[in-house]
């Protein structure tokens, strides 16, 4: 990951001082740590340790990524199997575009 596209926690006030109350967040010398809701374990507050998320209050999703990617892919998945959905998402994409075009 480029560390231009890193995006940093951005809780409001209230919001920090709360969850700095509850064990949401710890701050330490090397700057803000946030908790995971599955693992309980603090990771930096980043999102190389957490996706952005649009609808959470500070702007990353309350999971860690590994936690993440372990519930949204309980078995697994292999890098084959992550390109093909890729390509078929694409193509899907693509052809219900051709398809609105042509009628």
């Amino acid at each position: 990951m480029n560390i231009e596209n890193i995006v940093k926690a951005k809780p409001k006030p209230d919001l920090l001082r709360k969850r700095l109350k509850n064990g949401g967040y710890r701050i330490e010398e090397d700057g803000l740590y946030k908790r995971c809701t599955t693992c309980r374990d603090y990771w930096p507050a980043d999102s190389e340790f957490f996706f952005s998320s649009v609808s959470d209050t500070d702007g990353l999703n309350c999971y860690c990524k590994a936690c993440y990617l372990e519930r949204r892919y309980p078995n697994g998945r292999s890098l084959k199997q992550i390109r093909q959905s890729a390509k078929d998402n694409y193509n899907a994409g693509y052809l219900s575009a051709v398809a609105m075009m042509t009628r």
